[in-house]
Formats: C-alpha cells, structure tokens, sequence
C-alpha cells in the first residue's frame, strides 16, 4: 500500500485521487483523440457535466455510507482531495451526464474512457488499499495484505486481479474500436463488461458495507448495472446512440 506518493510541505499528495485525477484526464483525451480521429467537433461541456455529476453522486453517497463518521467531522464532508468516492455513485453520475450529453458526444466515444476509469479505480484502490479481500487460505489469489486498519492477514488480491482484468478488458476494447467504434452497441457492451468484472470481485471483498440479508450491497448494485446494460443493448440492436 502507498497511501502518500509524497509530501511537499504541509501537502500531501494522496495516491488514490493521483491516480484518479490522471485517469480523468486520459480519459478526456481519449475522446479528444476519437472526435479527431472521426472528424468530429470536440466539445468539453458533456464531459464536464458527467465529470461533475460523477464527483457529486461519488462523493455523496460516500459520504452517506459513513454518516456516523462524518456527522461527528461536518469540515470533512469537502476535502475531496483525500479520497472518499463510491464507485456506483460515480458510475451513475457519469452515465447521467453521459446519457444527458449524448447528442453532442456519442455513447460510443465514452466506451474507452469507461474502461479506463474502471482500470484507473481498481489501481487508485491497489496503491491506498480499498476494495480489500476477505481473508482466506494459501492459494493462487492470496497475499499477506492489511485491511483499513493495517491488520495484516492472506486476504484475496481484489484490487490486483480487478486491474489485471480491466487492463485486458482495455486492451480488447482498443482492438475492437478500429473496427467497431461506431455501432451503439460498443458502449453498453463495455458496460456490461465492467460490471461483470467488478461483480464477481465483490463476494470476495472483506471491506465493510451495507449488507441486505446475506449479500452485500455493492453485489446488488453490479447487478442492476448488468440488468441496465442489458437493456441498453436490447435498445442499441435498433438505434445508434
């Protein structure tokens, strides 16, 4: 875990929003590349719109999910510089904004970026150590890793095996824009992909959350994405996006 990348007086810059930071950024390159590529006015403000969304909805249900820690730190509900985002509330945030500015930039630029930003979260939660697995025996997915209070145990490389697969997933997902950028289906496929990357992950997570009899929360909401991609592709067979 690398928490701190390093100290400058009395800032410090945190690796989770570092990392998350350069994948906004290289995401919003991407699509500068792909409007270019396809010749295509480049406008920011749809990205902007989903950026800020993705933020807010990120941050408040963050900060909902930890109320009893915040209702006793009120000046701490704001300094978004050290981390604290839900990844469903970013998720539906982004697709708001996504859905909202579609008419100027197409659902299928915004497939790459996806990928990305789910390849730059699992990497932000690696370096600071969220998204830990629960513990478990020697195996092939095991590693002597902390969990949020240091307390070292073999606990399942969740966040190692979740980058590996997004970065696959990325990679793929490059191949196939070459030849397959444009269909309306490019976009709810890259979805649909990434919830089932991150599905599977969560019944191996030993991070705390809201549970709903025996499954955790975070489990039902990839679910729902899953049902909500599905409907999308069902949408997209008929209509370009």
């Amino acid at each position: 875990m690398y928490p701190i990348l390093g100290r400058y007086g009395s800032f410090f810059l945190y690796s989770y929003t570092t990392v998350l930071g350069l994948g906004v950024v290289a995401g919003v390159a991407l699509v500068w590349w792909q409007t270019g590529r396809e010749k295509r006015p480049f406008s920011p403000n749809p990205l902007l719109l989903g950026l800020t969304l993705a933020l807010l909805l990120g941050r408040a249900s963050f900060v909902w999910a930890q109320w009893d820690y915040f209702q006793q730190r009120p000046d701490q509900i704001w300094q978004l510089w050290q981390g604290g985002f839900t990844y469903h509330g970013a998720l539906l945030g982004g697709l708001m904004g996504a859905w909202l500015g579609r008419k100027t930039v197409p659902l299928p630029l915004l497939a790459l970026p996806l990928a990305l930003l789910h390849a730059a979260g699992w990497a932000a939660c690696l370096l600071e150590g969220c998204a830990y697995g629960h513990p478990t025996t020697l195996g092939l997915l095991a590693a002597d890793l902390p969990d949020d209070f240091g307390v070292m145990a073999l606990r399942y490389q969740t966040q190692l095996v979740g980058l590996l697969a997004s970065l696959l997933l990325l990679g793929v997902l490059f191949w196939l824009y070459w030849r397959w950028g444009k269909n309306g289906r490019f976009f709810p496929h890259t979805l649909l992909l990434t919830s089932l990357i991150h599905l599977p992950l969560t019944l191996l997570r030993g991070d705390p959350i809201t549970q709903l009899g025996s499954l955790r929360l975070d489990t039902l909401l990839d679910a729902g994405v899953v049902l909500i991609a599905l409907t999308l592709l069902q949408y997209a067979q008929e209509q370009e996006f």
